[in-house]
């Protein structure tokens, strides 16, 4: 199931959406099928079933290579009750991605129960003759097949469900990534040296830049100057001193460069890039090791548009970006708008930083003799740090691969932190099994009984192992051993995480077994205490992924809401937001969420246009632009 894409189907009626739409349109046979009008509710017997039917089974139409489409359910119990009489059945309304035009009105057929090219009707027993063996509980049967003259158009399949050749529910899918397995990171324990301070610091410009180190990485800000692009190592220096950095070496520099909304976007991407490379430049100048870098560059729209509410310039919000362009060629009013956009150039930086050693630059079997003595010597401080050492080489790839097999530690407990690291290092960087790494930890666990640490690390390998299902779990007596960790001194919030990583699994665990009820009880788990973990970045998306894949997606979409107007937003978050929210007609027609959608086009506008594509081309759904509100959104930036 690991990086499965699931067309999610919404229940909501297109019949209603096309009548309010202002289409062109055209003929098409249909095949006799018949609106139920006012009686529908007494003549379609399947929207009955589809209230009931649990968000667990789901249903959607694809096409194989031979341009046959199918119908799949993911439990066939529920075809019966779906499909019940010889009269009831299935037709597909196949739709392009052309028949929607920026340059003018939606091109849909002239009919009331279908939009693009109508399939035959497949009816019951055709249904039931055509379906495929499928080793899970899964129903597929074919229902049609893409006219010849469509194969190699961008298309989309719209089911319509048919009850006594009424058609009774007629909806599209729209392609919600979901996922059940991906579990919250869990990193292993080794004992290494760690920082943390909080500092502030000022620019020669005296403007203040806070930031936080904490374990290797430091996120700062600095501000531009308006057509300034050049910064040299005199204009870093400053800042680079205040960041008290002389014991540590930067490994990689991210780059988030925004300008302000005025000017040509192609001249102010241009300028980001020069800005940015600068200030890589002069960073390097400051250590001989290579910086590993990574730019990103983007006009600061969401800062505008949130700056102006209330000002004398809150009009322009409802521009497009072209017009508000146009606008702030005005030099009155470009003067008055300065103090604001003065705001919006500027770079947020983010360094991962490798604390300085003495043995870095030492030959790797040099740093072997070295450890070996201190372990004669029983100097288990310095063994920690050319332990330490070998693994930064070996990471870089500037020591022999086969060097970890090299390093002899004794098993005995004063040794316990480097047998930890050891062995920890080598799951890191190895392709050894999450079972065998296992078993080398509870190897361990007999020596050194009272490590917290490592029974933290045999937590996480179990967890992990029952997952991949190389491992058979007792839930009951695993959850009390995941509780026991705080008796060795674990922290609370690495626990929490832990007993979520654990209910994630154990309600797939409930799932295959259709324990329905204390699934959702597990899953609630999860929704009632993820706030008390401190998610950040990844593991939001993921979790935001799992619960949509119980079709909770209004639990999807609060993890995610309060992060999506940062400026700095990661880039997997936002556009998963927009993913779970973009077909939902409430939430689109906020004020805020046209800042949601420019924040994602500066981003990657490649992405964000690609969420108009169809789910063949991994696209959410075209579909989408059936809304005159996303229409104008996609036809603004993609067109």
């Amino acid at each position: 199931m690991k990086n499965q894409r699931k067309a999610i189907t919404k229940k909501f009626q297109f019949l209603i959406m096309f009548i309010a739409l202002s289409i062109c349109s055209y003929g098409q046979k249909t095949y006799d099928l018949k609106d139920p009008g006012p009686e529908k509710l007494s003549k379609c017997d399947c929207l009955g079933t589809l209230q009931v039917m649990p968000p667990e089974v789901q249903f959607g139409v694809f096409r194989d290579a031979n341009n046959d489409l199918y119908f799949m359910l993911t439990d066939k119990a529920w075809f019966g009750q779906l499909i019940k009489g010889k009269k009831d059945g299935i037709a597909i309304d196949i739709v392009k991605k052309n028949q929607y035009n920026c340059e003018g009105d939606n091109s849909f057929a002239n009919s009331r129960i279908h939009r693009g090219t109508l399939t035959p009707p497949v009816y019951r027993n055709e249904l039931q003759a055509n379906a495929l063996p499928s080793e899970r509980d899964n129903f597929i049967t074919k229902v049609g097949k893409v006219p010849s003259d469509l194969v190699n158009d961008d298309l989309e399949y719209n089911l319509i469900i048919i009850n006594n050749n009424y058609v009774c529910y007629n909806t599209h899918f729209v392609n919600v990534i979901t996922e059940r397995w991906e579990l919250l990171e869990m990193g292993l324990f080794m004992d290494t040296l760690s920082t943390s301070t909080t500092a502030e610091a000022q620019t020669e410009q005296n403007k203040t830049i806070k930031y936080i180190l904490n374990n290797k990485r430091l996120q700062f800000t600095i501000p531009f100057e308006k057509n300034k692009s050049n910064y040299s190592a005199k204009d870093i220096k400053p800042i680079y001193d205040s960041l008290h950095l002389s014991n540590f070496n930067i490994k990689k520099i991210t780059i988030k460069a925004f300008s302000s909304v005025e000017g040509s976007t192609e001249r102010n991407m241009e300028l980001q890039e020069k800005r940015a490379q600068s200030i890589l430049e002069a960073m390097q100048s400051f250590q001989n090791i290579n910086i590993i870098t990574q730019v990103s560059s983007s006009e600061n729209w969401i800062e505008f548009l949130h700056d102006i509410a209330g000002s004398p310039y809150g009009n322009l919000a409802s521009l497009s970006k072209q017009e508000i362009k146009k606008k702030l060629q005005d030099k009155k009013i470009l003067d008055g708008l300065e103090p604001i956009l003065s705001k919006h150039r500027k770079a947020i930086l983010i360094l991962d930083l490798d604390k300085k050693s003495l043995y870095a630059q030492y030959d790797p079997m040099k740093l072997l003799s070295i450890f070996e003595k201190s372990i004669e010597e029983k100097n288990l401080d310095k063994a920690l740090e050319i332990q330490h050492a070998i693994f930064a080489r070996m990471r870089d790839h500037t020591a022999p691969e086969d060097l970890l097999d090299k390093i002899e530690i004794p098993k005995q407990v004063q040794y316990g932190s480097l047998l930890l690291n050891q062995s920890a290092y080598a799951y890191e960087t190895t392709k050894k099994s999450h079972y065998a790494t296992l078993l080398e930890f509870q190897e361990l666990d007999i020596i050194l009984p009272q490590n917290g640490h490592l029974k933290y690390n045999i937590v996480v390998l179990k967890l992990k192992c029952w997952l991949f299902a190389e491992l058979i779990v007792d839930p009951i007596m695993f959850k009390k051993e995941i509780q026991a960790l705080k008796t060795y001194g674990i922290p609370t919030k690495l626990i929490r995480r832990l007993m979520l990583n654990y209910h994630i699994i154990y309600g797939e665990y409930l799932m295959a077994q259709k324990k329905y009820k204390e699934k959702d009880m597990a899953v609630k788990y999860i929704n009632t205490n993820y706030r008390k973990v401190g998610l950040q970045g990844e593991d939001l998306v993921r979790l935001a992924q799992y619960f949509s894949s119980y079709a909770k997606y209004e639990w999807g979409i609060k993890v995610l809401a309060p992060h999506i107007s940062r400026i700095d937003v990661e880039e997997n978050l936002i556009f998963y937001y927009i993913n779970l929210t973009i077909y939902d007609p409430a939430i689109i027609k906020r004020a805020s969420y046209r800042k949601t959608l420019i924040n994602a086009a500066s981003i990657n506008k490649e992405r964000f246009c690609k969420i108009f594509d169809s789910s063949e081309k991994g696209g959410i759904s075209f579909q989408l632009l059936n809304s005159d509100y996303l229409k104008a959104s996609y036809c603004e930036n993609c067109q």
